[in-house]
């Protein structure tokens, strides 16, 4: 048997930078908490989920986009400069892409009163999660003008694009809007960690839109500082960990509201007050205000001068050194202990006997008050470690749940993939696989299920094999020709099936392909892509692959036309026989009588031998060999090798031998920036051999290296016999 190792070609595989060309998209928050939760999630924390993608790893990936450039100035600046970005910085540019136009409207949503922006009981826009989910179809704002298209459904549904794709341009284009999308939500999930888009708290922060809307321009004075924070937010983003898988999110629409109180909007609606829905005072009375949570629990007054590690110069102008105490009065809750502030005219107030008019949330006179709430700075930097954690946890937490259904595919049990007869040209279309269901405690019932084969071509290849790599007396690669592999990556798919699975449970399947893979692919990967419920998620997917080997050539040869003598070299038997007087031929004249009879000389003549060929313990097929000829099969088996097991007789073979085969590799090494490749060896002169096997006699003892082993003399000695098969 014959023997192979691996080897490498540099290849010129595109990287990805660590930052975009253009890094200004980290200054703004939400693409820099976008980022960061990103980096956190299964995107960049799993392996395995490229893989099952049928992508390069996600370090590898470059996304060119310029929507940002093109809406502004700097597409006079840059009118043909390509912009690529990473997979976290491209999902950030998602999350910068829905603060445009009429969008930021459905960024709102009240989980106690169950509203989206509502002003003088007008809705403003749609309920944030509907938007951001459309989990009861396609929705629309802005009079029907404004459709939504970076959905979380959508993002399902460019996945499905991905998948089906034949064209790697499509399918890049696609995987290009699910990261989009992807950032178009977690946009919505950080919002729900600012209180005003959970409480109803208006605020406009675009001039245009505002008066297109007749609303006062009033922006965030939370977010404008938490943007000019932006450089110091990085330790608070940090303690922020996936709450997915965990916790009680069964379906997206839980990260935002469920029973159990955990959804991001009601954690932060019941924790935080905001601008317009602070605590009020009566009197002497603190009050909630709009809603029944925070409640306050506490109050500390703390000297203007104590607040800043160095005090501003204006500040000590006029608090302290002039005898003035300057005082601010912190209330506290359960969750932290600057909630809010009596503000800084409080003093003022009080000192006069002054009271001012409350006005409530619709510009009405609530009541008489010397004491008023606002929030600031020091508010501000003391909710930010938990809402900025809660932004990142949740962020992170529903992109696992996007991805969270996967398929484990695996070689069936017995067998390979598939084995064909090498001879015919033709390629695989029925693979059998066991796929398990491996979504963590969710079924996936009433879905389809549908499979693909991506693989490139190797364009050197030849049906002799002799466009395989080989190597040379000293070992170096040979490339058999600069086509080795396709620039453009293929794709065959089977139907799509009707199909359900329990909780970890392994069906073994026959997928077949509408067209064949063929003997020629390198690269190869199969996927199977489940759309269809996931636990309670409708309209959702689950998704798995595995790397196959590269089309396996596997040998079987007749070497009984050759005789080995002594260990010391193989020798064509007709040349032992009309030679038998000679040496090293004479060592098998038993009798010594100068004459070749046999019995009672040894008999070296060749035959006929009948193979019954089996991979891993199953039948793929037959064959009968004359002496001096071979067959050849290729398989699809599991790339860290398998079993060939050979069931000869006749010609006085009758035995059953199993060999430990090493699989064929044909692919690309992102971590190397290589391509692997397993070189073959020349056998007999006649073709090149992944592996062979060789049956042969000898007498009476055997040690000839099976390279020394002449070419054969056979009629049609270079042409493979074909095999029957059976599998």
């Amino acid at each position: 048997m014959t023997t192979a190792k691996r080897l490498f070609l540099t290849l010129a595989v595109a990287a990805a930078t660590a930052t975009p060309l253009f890094a200004y998209n980290d200054t703004a928050t939400h693409p820099h908490l976008t980022m960061f939760s990103v980096q956190k999630s299964v995107l960049y924390k799993d392996g395995q989920l490229m893989v099952a993608l049928g992508l390069p790893p996600v370090n590898k990936q470059l996304y060119e986009y310029r929507a940002r450039v093109e809406s502004s100035w700097l597409s006079w600046l840059f009118p043909s400069i390509n912009i690529q970005y990473p997979v976290s910085s491209l999902i950030g540019e998602g999350a910068y892409d829905e603060d445009q136009e009429y969008k930021p409207s459905s960024h709102f949503f009240d989980p106690y009163f169950m509203r989206g922006l509502t002003t003088f009981t007008y809705p403003e826009g749609e309920w944030s999660y509907r938007w951001a989910l459309e989990p009861d179809g396609e929705v629309v704002i802005n009079g029907g003008l404004t459709t939504q298209e970076f959905s979380l459904a959508d993002a399902r549904d460019y996945l499905g694009i991905a998948m089906r794709a034949a064209s790697e341009e499509t399918r890049k284009q696609a995987m290009m809007k699910v990261y989009l999308s992807l950032g178009h939500a977690v946009h919505h999930i950080q919002d729900m960690a600012q209180p005003q888009h959970t409480r109803n708290d208006i605020h406009v922060d675009n001039r245009i839109l505002g008066l297109a809307r007749g609303l006062t321009y009033d922006p965030s004075l939370y977010e404008t500082y938490t943007q000019e924070r932006d450089a110091f937010l990085d330790t608070f983003m940090a303690t922020g960990n996936p709450v997915f898988p965990g916790g009680t999110f069964k379906t997206a629409t839980d990260f935002w509201l469920n029973p159990d109180q955990t959804g991001i909007s009601q954690d932060t609606n019941r924790r935080f007050v905001s601008k317009g829905t602070n605590f009020t005072m009566n009197g002497t009375q603190v009050n909630v205000g709009t809603y029944p949570d925070p409640i306050p629990t506490g109050s500390s007054d703390v000297k203007a001068t104590e607040l800043f590690t160095t005090v501003p110069p204006e500040i000590a102008a006029v608090c302290g050194s002039t005898g003035v105490d300057c005082t601010m009065t912190f209330y506290s809750t359960e969750t932290t202990p600057r909630a809010s502030t009596l503000s800084i005219f409080d003093q003022d107030l009080r000192g006069r006997n002054t009271s001012v008019s409350y006005l409530s949330f619709l510009g009405f006179p609530a009541y008489k008050t010397d004491r008023i709430f606002a929030l600031n700075r020091f508010n501000f930097d003391d909710v930010h470690p938990y809402l900025l954690a809660n932004a990142v946890s949740y962020s992170a937490g529903i992109i696992n749940h996007f991805f969270r259904g996967r398929l484990t595919v695996m070689p069936p049990e017995t067998g390979p993939y598939a084995a064909v007869d090498q001879s015919t040209g033709q390629g695989f279309k029925k693979l059998k696989v066991r796929v398990k269901n491996s979504t963590p405690n969710e079924k996936l019932t009433g879905g389809t299920l549908q499979a693909f084969a991506k693989f490139h071509r190797n364009g050197c290849y030849q049906a002799d094999l002799s466009g395989e790599f080989r190597t040379d007396d000293s070992g170096n690669l040979i490339t058999p020709c600069p086509n080795y592999r396709s620039d453009q990556a293929e794709v065959r798919f089977t139907t799509e099936d009707q199909l359900s699975f329990d909780v970890d449970e392994v069906k073994d399947m026959t997928l077949e392909f509408n067209d064949e893979i063929p003997i020629d692919a390198t690269d190869l990967f199969i996927q199977v892509y489940y759309r269809g419920k996931v636990g309670d998620q409708e309209n959702d997917f689950a998704i798995g692959a595995v790397d196959v080997s590269e089309p396996t050539f596997m040998a079987v040869m007749n070497g009984t036309d050759m005789f080995e003598l002594n260990a010391n070299g193989f020798y064509y038997y007709n040349d032992i026989i009309n030679n038998i007087t000679q040496q090293p031929y004479s060592i098998v004249d038993i009798d010594g009588n100068g004459k070749y009879n046999s019995p009672p000389d040894v008999d070296v003549r060749g035959g006929s031998i009948s193979y019954e060929i089996k991979i891993n313990g199953d039948a793929v097929g037959q064959v009968t060999l004359g002496e001096g000829r071979f067959a050849r099969v290729a398989a699809l088996v599991n790339p860290v090798g398998f079993e060939l097991t050979l069931i000869a007789s006749g010609n006085g073979f009758n035995d059953i031998t199993a060999y430990n085969m090493p699989a064929k590799m044909s692919q690309v090494d992102y971590d190397r920036n290589a391509f692997l490749v397993t070189p073959v060896g020349l056998l007999r002169k006649q073709t090149y051999q992944w592996d062979s096997v060789t049956y042969f006699h000898y007498w009476p003892t055997t040690g000839t290296p099976l390279k020394d082993m002449k070419e054969s003399k056979a009629a049609d000695a270079t042409t493979p016999v074909a095999v029957t098969m059976t599998h």
